[in-house]
Parts: structure tokens; sequence; C-alpha cells
């Protein structure tokens, strides 16, 4: 689970959503399409290591401390005839809804922090609806943007999509785009909020 390019986590995302395997035998002269029977497991040290907001939900993390190599040898067997048991009397494989929101929100703990995030809460934070260019002038009019200095002609590509996926880090959300007036066509996002903290429209 290194940090990867990102031509590299497309090949991983690939790699791991593929269902079957083409090869080759030797010798042999016609390729054979097997289906995929088995899982994949990679560990890693860092609490930081979902790098990509597409390809996270391919991933079941689980927190590990300490393990005990001796008693885990002693109940191996017992583990995967309890785990085969449990799978013969509702061969469920998938999670329900309940267990995929969990995952879900076990993998948003393990997100690359990005210090654009922190910006947009501190200077958006009386901000309920925007657009990608309103938010880079409401937190960069006043700074530089990684050392460049602020101006809207040379945002790049590159740049609008890490502060859409930095506006949905810090809590907002896509809502379609605007239909008339200076912002036609471009993206609306909305901060969510809580029950307590009714949802305001500039």
């Amino acid at each position: 689970m290194a940090f990867q390019r990102k031509a590299e986590i497309e090949q991983q995302k690939a790699f791991i959503s593929r269902q079957e395997e083409k090869y080759r035998p030797a010798y042999k002269k016609k390729e054979i399409v097997y289906k995929r029977r088995c899982v994949f497991a990679a560990t890693t040290n860092r609490d930081d290591w979902a790098v990509d907001d597409t390809g996270n939900r391919r991933f079941l993390p689980v927190k590990t401390t300490e393990i005990d190599v001796a008693e885990l040898k002693r109940d191996r067997d017992a583990i995967w005839g309890s785990a085969y048991a449990a799978y013969l009397r509702e061969p469920k494989w998938w999670l329900d809804d309940e267990h995929a929101v969990y995952s879900d929100k076990q993998t948003e703990l393990r997100q690359e922090s990005d210090i654009w995030v922190e910006i947009i809460n501190k200077a958006m934070a009386d901000v309920y609806e925007t657009t990608v260019t309103e938010a880079f002038r409401k937190c960069f009019s006043q700074q530089s943007i990684d050392d460049r200095p602020f101006d809207p002609q040379t945002i790049t590509r590159q740049d609008q999509r890490r502060m859409s996926n930095c506006l949905q880090a810090a809590g907002w959300e896509r809502a379609g785009k605007y239909s008339s007036g200076s912002k036609r066509n471009q993206v609306r996002f909305v901060r969510l909020t809580s029950a307590s903290d009714p949802l305001k429209i500039e």
C-alpha cells in the first residue's frame, strides 16, 4: 500500500476490479480465461493511504495493533472452519448497507490530508453555496496557491479537480449546475449541515 502516482493508482484499481484472469499456459496455443476465486490483502504502517477518491471503495480497511502469532496459528483452522460454516448458512460474501457505510467511514479516516481542506473550512465558514471559481477567490485572494500568486487566469485543470475534491472532503456536495446568470454551466456546490444548522442559500 505504498504511495503511488496517478497512473499507478489507475493500474491498481483496474487490477483489483478485474473478475477474471487471461493467460496462455506454457507450450499451449490458446489463451485461457480463469474466473478469480481469491481475495487480496495488503498492509501498511500509514494511516493516510487512501489517496484516490474513486478507488477507495475497493478496500475494506481493518486496523490491527498487537497480533499474537502463536495463538493465531493455533486457532487458524477453527477460524476458517467458522467462516466456512457461516458462509454455508448464508452464502453472502458482500457487505450489507450497514457494514458498507461503516467501511466507507473507516476509509474516510484513512484519506490523505490536504491543507486546502483546512483553508476551505476557515475561509468559507459562513458560505453555504459556491462554485469552484468562487472557492478559489474566497480561499486564495489574500494568499498564494502553492507559492503561486493568486490569478484566476492561471488556475489549471489540476487545480480545479483538487479544489472540487477538497470541497467534498470539507463537507460540501455537488448539486447540479447553474442554469442562468454569470455562473451558468458552473457546478454548484452546497455545504452539508447538521439538523441544528439548517441550510442557507445566499
